[in-house]
């Protein structure tokens, strides 16, 4: 299974089989701050790929996003009526269009985030924006939302002060809402953009000593990671992957990888989890109807080391591959659908069991296309060296703008040239690199490089 490499002003995409475009077959991505792992198919998420190994602490940033008593922190726009009561804001425009409701919030400059609400009556559409007056110099984080239900936004601040606003597109217009928050963000490097809510402070280290992967850990009930719910995801029993790479750590508990479940189930009617087994080690995951539908593998996830674990539904079958071999497959129950559905990562959405306590996790995709067994062992071998001692995974520097390219078909490395130097790599991991800025072109044959 053959790469091609393309190089933009936004880093290096790195195509599997032979595709032309990203939305082929399978595609990773790689810049000066994080590697993506390869994303197949119709990809929905690709996360925990960063190389910065701050840990992240996230807090509601909405003072009052319930409304459990009143809409206090929010102001109403002079043409906005204000119709909220005790549980929810609405507001009903009047003859001025791109008017609505906004409240205050603090950001960090260049830090991404994630919006979520609730609609519960909208007239026509609106938009959600942020900006550094209220219903002024506005950057929009949506397109404009049409129709109730639950909706979540990733963004990135350009300022600190900011307000987060929510504006109809058009005059006389009723909008209301609930359960409006803003939380920082670990990013989804697929096309997507839909971020991970961080609660509570998540642990960042590098995955082994000198690599530039980070890992993530210290979950508990209090500190995890979360998406939103997600439509993309109502797959009922159509085909859906979850897979990414897990260290066990010391604890002999249960721990819980990730759960798609309603938001405070333990294991609830169409959920989807996948677990490190008490003891054993050996990864579990299943789908659950009232019965446990389960597949478990013959192979234990490492203390110390990485294991790289698929697990999913394909053709109606909840299916499991641990480190590229195939574990075991059995009956899958529908997933549930409904707007209470969501991912977490490191404990069960009740936030009370099986929390992953000295478990590690990174590089963890979701995709509604399920690998082939070729190319669950290619991302296996491809992948498990940016796991080991030293393993760089991205540009060398700071610059994400490639100059130029060149492939040696002799040497099978990849030549990546930026205004920091000349990167290096063997598939995904770098394996040198200069210091020189390169200029428009790199040829290179038999081991021998020239640069302009």
């Amino acid at each position: 299974m053959s790469n091609k490499y393309l190089g933009s002003t936004s880093g290096l995409t790195v195509l599997s089989e032979n595709e032309t475009t990203p939305s082929e077959g399978m595609v990773a991505y790689v810049t000066s701050s994080f590697n993506s792992g390869h994303m197949n198919g119709d990809i929905k998420l690709a996360a925990l790929s960063d190389t910065d190994a701050t840990d992240v602490t996230g807090t509601e940033l909405v003072t009052n996003g319930t409304f459990d008593t009143d809409t206090s922190g929010w102001t109403f726009e002079a043409t906005a009526t204000d119709n909220s009561v005790a549980g929810y804001i609405e507001a009903v425009t009047g003859g001025a269009t791109n008017r609505g409701f906004y409240t205050p919030i603090t950001l960090v400059s260049g830090k991404t985030y994630t919006v979520s609400y609730d609609v519960l009556a909208v007239s026509s559409a609106f938009a959600v924006a942020i900006g550094t007056t209220n219903f002024g110099s506005e950057t929009s984080i949506s397109d404009y939302v049409i129709g109730t239900g639950s909706y979540s936004h990733t963004f990135t601040a350009t300022a600190s002060s900011s307000y987060l606003n929510f504006r109809t597109g058009s005059a006389s217009e009723t909008l209301r809402l609930d359960n409006v928050s803003v939380r920082l963000a670990e990013s989804d490097r697929s096309v997507n953009g839909n971020g991970l809510q961080v609660f509570g402070t998540v642990t960042k280290t590098a995955v082994a000593t000198g690599a530039d992967l980070v890992a993530y850990s210290g979950f508990s009930g209090s500190n995890y990671l979360q998406q939103p719910y997600n439509a993309d995801l109502e797959v009922g029993t159509n085909d859906i992957v979850f897979m990414g790479w897990v260290q066990k750590g010391t604890s002999t508990s249960q721990q819980t990888i990730l759960q798609r479940d309603k938001t405070g189930d333990n294991v609830g009617v169409g959920s989807f989890e996948i677990n490190i087994q008490p003891t054993s080690g050996y990864v579990a995951c299943h789908t659950y109807d009232g019965a446990l539908q389960t597949v478990t593998s013959s192979v234990a996830v490492p203390q110390t080391g990485w294991a790289y674990v698929v697990a999913g539904i394909q053709n109606g079958l909840v299916t499991l591959y641990v480190d590229g071999a195939l574990q075991g497959t059995t009956t899958a129950t529908a997933l549930s659908t409904g707007q209470e559905d969501v991912v977490i990562f490191g404990v069960r959405s009740n936030l009370a069991s099986a929390p992953a306590s000295t478990a590690s996790f990174a590089l963890w995709r979701i995709s509604t296309t399920f690998p082939t067994a070729e190319q669950i062992k290619k991302i296996y071998e491809d992948e498990k060296v940016l796991f080991q001692d030293g393993a760089q995974a991205t540009l060398y520097g700071t610059s994400d703008a490639v100059t130029a390219l060149a492939y040696d078909d002799d040497t099978e490395l990849l030549h990546v040239g930026t205004s920091a130097g000349r990167s290096v790599f063997s598939g995904l991991r770098r394996v040198d690199n200069t210091t020189d800025a390169v200029g428009s072109a790199i040829s290179a044959s038999n081991g021998l490089v020239a640069e302009d």
